[in-house]
Formats: structure tokens, sequence, C-alpha cells
């Protein structure tokens, strides 16, 4: 064997997981926005469109994470701690899973009428999205980005304290104006306790991005 060849062998290949990291990304950025559309119509085939595209959206979150799990334990050199890695997709799973479920809740309310504590939750969620896809695609530079990592982290933190203020300003108004409802009653406090989940899991996101963040250090 040439030393040329020995050369790579041995040479990191880790450069593969980055497109994934993106993709991974870039679909929590649409589904998190879809959410905010589901939220933003009162056409009924719309949002069953919507729901549906979830539902894909969250497959293919899945999809995306048995590549990178596939792509880290193939690796001999990773640039990351697996398990770091691996608690970061996990927790983006989780995260896609608890939106798709506001979707399928969303239809069962079988509702045309705005719920404004839903719409601005909603909002939150897609602009938190949106700093934690940044984050992640700043993990390919991780070294020349960890002030705009660092910065992005704390904007998330603003988001998820501006989301507390609006579930708990909004819940009452949302159960009062269900006017009896058993069932609408269920499924609105249903989807209240799941957004919360969703920014239980932008949080453990984002701390698994500040602990990549450290180690890097």
């Amino acid at each position: 064997m040439t030393k040329e060849s020995l050369m790579k062998v041995f040479t990191p290949k880790y450069h593969a997981i980055y497109p994934v990291f993106e993709k991974s990304a870039e679909n929590l950025v649409k589904t998190s926005g879809k959410l905010k559309l589901l939220f933003n119509t009162t056409d009924s085939s719309e949002r069953k469109t919507i729901i549906l595209e979830l539902g894909k959206n969250e497959r293919e979150g899945n999809r995306i994470a048995d590549e990178m799990y596939s792509i880290v334990n193939s690796l001999i050199i990773n640039p990351f701690d697996r398990e770091d890695i691996n608690k970061l997709f996990n927790r983006m799973n989780d995260l896609l899973h608890y939106i798709n479920q506001i979707g399928k809740m969303t239809e069962l309310m079988k509702t045309d009428v705005f719920v404004p504590v839903f719409n601005d939750l909603s909002g939150i969620l897609s602009e938190a999205s949106d700093e934690l896809a940044m984050n992640i695609k700043r993990l390919k530079k991780i070294n020349d980005s960890k002030k705009a990592i660092t910065e992005g982290c704390k904007s998330v933190n603003r988001l998820e304290k501006k989301a507390e203020e609006v579930f708990y300003d909004g819940a009452t108004g949302l159960f009062s104006s269900s006017e009896g409802d058993m069932i609408c009653i269920a499924m609105k406090k249903k989807t209240m306790e799941t957004f919360l989940k969703c920014f239980d899991q932008i949080n453990d996101i984002t701390e698994a991005i500040r602990t990549i963040l450290i180690k890097a250090s």
C-alpha cells in the first residue's frame, strides 16, 4: 500500500455528516413553518393538506436521523461526540413528532375559528426553529462560529420565555371560550400541553448544541 493510500484510509471523512445536519435543519424549518401556516388559514382543504405534510416531514426527519446514525457509526473519527450527535437528533425527532401531533389534534377539533394563543405559540415555535436551524448549520464551521452559536442559543432561550408568557396569558381565555364543549376543551388542553412539550424539546436541542460547543472549545 502506498503512502497516499494509507493517508486516504486514515484521513477523517466526517465531512459527510455536514450535509445531513443541513437537511435536518431545513426539514425543521419547513415543519415549524407549516404548523404556523396551519394556524393562519381557515380553509379546510388547505388545513388537511398541511396536516398530511406535517406527517411526511416527521417521517423525513426519521429518515435523516437514520442516515446520520449510519454515517456516524461507520466513522473511525467523528468531529463531535457520538452521544451528543445522538441526543441532538433524538430531540429533533421528538420535536417533529410533537409538531405532527399538534396538527392531528387540530384536525380533531374540527374548527375553522382562529385560536389566538395557538397562532402566537406556533409563530414563536417557528422563530425558535429558525434559530436552531442556523445553529445546526453553523456546526460545520464551529471554531469560527462559537460567538454566533452562543448568541443563537440565547435568542432561543428568550423565545422560550416569551412562549411561556404567551401560554399562561392565553390559557384562561382559551378554555373560557369553549362554551361547555368537553371534546373541544379536551383537545385544546392536549394541544396546549403538546406545545409545552415542543418547547421542552427546543430547550433540550439548545442544550445539546451548547454541549457540542463546550467540548469543541
